[in-house]
């Protein structure tokens, strides 16, 4: 008999045709062989839209939810759960509830933090702290995240233990190299960027920097995937700097043709304000190139500056420019630090490893 498991998470994509990282996360588990074992109950609580709503609204859909949710966990008397949840408000405060419950009907509760954890509010902080005493187990995706949970709830307080997030790399080639021994007009340097076009992940910086190294005589381009808030911000700045031959936006895309355009490119990038551990970095390194992303959340147990990618600091215009001109003008490191990428995605993130550990926390 499989056990069942009540798994809140996120299972839809939003009205703009996409699911996050969360969403490509839970897939992976629900797809996994751990169902063979499990029979899901899954809770979807995927934000509707890209455009956040009012608190308003996110309060009245919060205490829908709890309802639901408590209702679900009652008339299937479901022992297990399995809840994934940012550290943000509010959503660690709805989640937060849901755990409540579990923690008084449930034998077995699991919460798997899916951002980078900070300090909050004193009144947050207790609360959290309060939460987390009902929750046999936490699952971080980072020694960092757990060092960070640890701050505010104290290490005695709370069971935890590390899964780093994960892909399915057989599903990713391996890239092939050029071998460049330097980069031109006819052969620029290329980047890539897939994700939410947000202020918070750095689009700002971003496009400033290429922009400015682009009229300094640095041959490059830049691919952006996605959407958001920032697309037309972006066109607009691009239409004024007359750099629509270099910066290229392609919208939301299929994982597919996500994948050959990484294949296709020479860098990925990612200069985020905050982060847990992301699947795009992950989904990167898989395909074999470098990276070069910002040293927050999870993200330098991912890339090892140096190694297979390169670190910079955030909210840093000069520092995104310093980072790609090392790139530029030492095109043979391209090759090294991407097979060095595809090393680590292999050994520490491919998802058999990690449901294995996942499968002893449930059915333990």
């Amino acid at each position: 008999m499989k056990l069942e498991v009540l798994f809140v998470g996120s299972f839809q994509t939003t009205q703009e045709g996409r699911g996050g990282g969360q969403n490509t996360a839970c897939e992976l588990i629900v797809d996994s062989d751990l169902s063979n074992m499990i029979e899901w109950h899954l809770f979807d609580t995927t934000q509707n839209s890209n455009i956040v709503p009012s608190l308003t609204f996110r309060i009245i859909r919060g205490i829908a939810r709890i309802k639901d949710y408590i209702k679900l966990m009652l008339s299937k008397k479901i022992k297990t759960a399995l809840i994934f949840t940012s550290f943000e408000a509010p959503s660690i405060v709805e989640k937060g509830i849901m755990l409540l419950a579990s923690g008084y009907y449930m034998n077995n509760v699991i919460v798997s933090i899916r951002s980078e954890i900070t300090s909050q509010s004193i009144i947050k902080n207790l609360f959290i702290k309060y939460i987390f005493k009902k929750v046999d187990i936490v699952i971080c995706q980072s020694n960092r995240a757990r060092q960070d949970l640890c701050k505010i709830i104290g290490n005695n307080n709370v069971n935890t233990i590390i899964i780093p997030n994960w892909v399915d790399i057989k599903n990713y080639s391996n890239k092939r190299y050029d071998n460049l021994l330097s980069f031109s007009e006819e052969r620029p340097l290329v980047i890539v960027y897939a994700g939410w076009l947000e202020s918070s992940k750095g689009l700002n910086e971003l496009v400033f920097a290429v922009s400015t190294l682009i009229k300094n005589g640095i041959h490059l381009q830049l691919h952006l995937f996605g959407d958001g808030a920032m697309y037309d911000i972006i066109q607009q700045r691009i239409a004024v700097d007359g750099i629509s031959e270099y910066i290229y936006m392609h919208g939301w895309t299929s994982k597919s043709d996500l994948i050959d355009a990484y294949l296709n490119k020479d860098l990925f990038v990612l200069p985020s304000y905050t982060e847990g551990m992301p699947n795009s970095v992950l989904e990167a390194m898989a395909t074999g190139i470098p990276i070069l992303a910002t040293n927050v959340g999870g993200i330098p147990e991912l890339v090892e500056n140096g190694i297979n990618g390169l670190l910079f600091q955030k909210q840093s215009v000069d520092a995104i420019e310093s980072t790609i001109k090392k790139i530029y003008f030492d095109p043979q490191c391209i090759e090294r630090m991407g097979k060095q990428g595809r090393k680590l995605a292999e050994s520490r993130h491919d998802r058999d490893s990690a449901m294995r550990t996942l499968a002893g926390l449930l059915l333990h």
